[in-house]
């Protein structure tokens, strides 16, 4: 089925409070694409120059305690990728791949991250707080820097996904937040057209 729909649909109302579900996409072709492309660089266009947030530097241990305090945990990983190296301690790359595994599961489940989780497996959620924007910006992130180590196309979709849901809490962020979402929007524009650009060549 084909609809005529002259816009991206897909980051609009409010996705913490309703998330997208993305199920039963009626197929658009192309000018999906080209919707996308039209969204997103209007949204750039509004934020402030792109600039990423300075982050304390804490071992991803001392943020798993009884529960895990989500964006601690987030920010202490990002501090580990932003200084990736592909000589890293086996310990700290399977810390990273474990919890990002982890952390994409249970966005993709509910597209919500939560404040807290168990710490102990299955990792339930331990509060009812999911409106920390801070936590979609900081896994957005870990996303890209782990897509650049090994491009899979299921970080790139979960990218999308959260990138849709922080499109509609613009007004919800602080000037701090908006020059880091500034940022994630160019690199999932930078690593979405070199997906496209490979399949166009292939």
């Amino acid at each position: 089925m084909r609809v005529n729909q002259m816009s991206y649909q897909y980051a609009q109302g409010d996705l913490l409070a309703a998330p997208q579900t993305y199920q039963y996409s009626a197929y658009q072709g192309k000018a999906l694409v080209t919707w996308w492309n039209e969204s997103r660089q209007s949204v750039i266009t509004s934020l402030p120059e792109a600039q990423q947030i300075t982050l304390p530097a804490i071992s991803i241990e001392h943020t798993i305690q009884d529960v895990i305090n989500t964006g601690k945990l987030l920010s202490a990983m990002c501090v580990v990728y932003r200084n990736y190296s592909s000589h890293e301690h086996t310990k700290i790359q399977n810390q990273l791949q474990h919890w990002l595994t982890v952390l994409i599961k249970k966005f993709e489940v509910s597209k919500r991250l939560y404040e807290f989780y168990e710490a102990q497996t299955p990792h339930k959620r331990a509060s009812d707080n999911y409106q920390a924007l801070n936590t979609y910006l900081l896994l957005a992130e870990c996303l890209i820097y782990e897509w650049k180590v090994a491009p899979k196309s299921y970080l790139a979709s979960t990218l999308l996904k959260i990138c849709d849901t922080l499109c509609t809490q613009i007004t919800h962020m602080t000037q701090q937040q908006k020059a880091q979402f500034s940022w994630v929007l160019q690199q999932e524009k930078t690593l979405l057209e070199a997906i496209m650009n490979d399949e166009v060549a292939q």
